[in-house]
């Protein structure tokens, strides 16, 4: 059994050949005389799905930060009091209040602050937002924990300066839970 190894020069190699003798160049080069090189005609095509996908996720990166763009001001509304327990962006939705305040609106999905920073907390609920307005959710709740009450004072205010926001309520001590408020926001209908 031979072994060959051909090189680019056109050279071949024996190894581990013992019947090696020099007339194997001359028979190779008269076998492969009247072979033609091939053409190398095979055509890659980009995959636009992938492209389609990186432009997508830049443009649900650049939603996000346009949600949190609302919260960059620690500074009040005017319809927020100093420790503000329930919000109401107008008043004809009291009544979407109170259903919050009765449960009937339950909370679709939650977002833990716990342990995070004033900078990572806004990131977190612009995310949030992005994401019940791009699947149609209308109710969340956000824990933010006891601390040092940093959050629980902005949160407030955060959410009432965002224009997606209705109403929000804080639950009260009663249920054991004054760390949670239950927002209300109204999702674009036309947003896919």
């Amino acid at each position: 059994m031979k072994i060959l190894k051909i090189t680019f020069f056109g050279k071949i190699l024996m190894k581990n050949n013992k019947h090696y003798n020099s007339n194997d160049n001359f028979y190779f080069k008269e076998e492969t005389k009247d072979v033609k090189k091939m053409k190398q005609d095979t055509v890659f095509h980009a995959k636009p799905y992938k492209l389609h996908k990186k432009y997508l996720n830049k443009r649900n990166l650049c939603n996000q930060d346009a949600h949190t763009q609302f919260f960059n001001s620690n500074i009040p509304n005017k319809n927020i009091t100093e420790n503000p327990v329930s919000y109401v962006r107008e008043k004809f939705l009291k009544t979407e209040l109170n259903k919050l305040k009765n449960k009937i609106y339950v909370p679709e999905i939650f977002l833990d602050l716990h342990g995070f920073n004033q900078y990572q907390a806004k990131k977190e609920l612009g995310k949030l937002i992005f994401i019940c307005n791009k699947e149609k959710i209308f109710c969340f709740a956000v824990i933010h924990g006891h601390g040092k009450n940093i959050l629980k004072n902005y949160l407030p205010i955060w959410l009432s300066k965002h224009p997606d926001v209705l109403a929000f309520y804080q639950l009260p001590k009663k249920c054991g839970r004054n760390t949670t408020l239950f927002v209300l926001i109204d999702y674009k209908k036309d947003n896919k």
